[in-house]
């Protein structure tokens, strides 16, 4: 008698200790899924914030800065560097602003002196526009140098010059529209590939 009611003691165990593991894997299951979905959530709200980050920008401040043409001259004396790295009178860092299909865009020419290896220039077009009230950002990348430079009147001819040397190094322009100037910064990756780290473009024409 004794055997057997320790039987249907064990039995019943048995059944509790097998309700006990199902119930406890129902609830880490649950538990997973409620994770799985917080996260999903978490990721939606954090790609919602990044997307909310990525400002483009405004047509208005497009049309602004459309046909605008902008220059930077050195000031400095260069007396110390070599006959052929210096820039003549009539070469200038110069950036036009275009607004083609609502976007912003922009080129750049200008000169690129290399010390001991003389005068180049270069001619690209400018990637990560962006303008919002009076902030104005770009990067350039030298692709490609050239021993003659690009002008205002031959930039958008179709000329090519040959290709004399170039450069994969970032720079990194942010600025701010005051008047008709717009005083840049410079920052490179790897570092010391801007000419210079402040640079005060100067408005001087439109293009319309």
């Amino acid at each position: 008698m004794k055997i057997a009611f320790r039987l249907f003691l064990f039995v019943n165990f048995l059944f509790w200790l097998s309700a006990c593991i199902r119930t406890d894997k129902s609830s880490r299951n649950s538990n997973g899924t409620n994770n799985t979905a917080d996260s999903g959530t978490a990721n939606q709200v954090t790609d919602s914030v990044i997307t909310t980050r990525v400002v483009q920008t405004t047509l208005q401040d497009c049309k602004k800065l459309d046909g605008s043409i902008f220059r930077f001259k050195e000031r400095e004396d260069l007396s110390d560097l070599p006959e052929n790295a210096k820039i003549p009178d009539s070469v200038h860092y110069t950036v036009i602003f275009r607004c083609e299909n609502d976007s912003l865009k922009a080129v750049m020419f200008g000169p690129d002196p290399e010390g001991e290896h003389g005068l180049f220039y270069f001619k690209e077009d400018l990637d990560s526009v962006y303008t919002n009230n009076g902030f104005i950002s770009f990067s350039l990348v030298e692709h490609e140098l050239y021993l003659k430079p690009y002008t205002l009147n031959n930039y958008n001819k179709g000329i090519k010059y040959e290709v004399r040397g170039g450069s994969n190094e970032r720079q990194l322009f942010r600025g701010k529209l005051a008047g008709d100037s717009i005083v840049f910064t410079c920052n490179s990756d790897p570092g010391g590939m801007c000419y210079s780290d402040t640079m005060v473009f100067r408005k001087i024409n439109s293009i319309k």
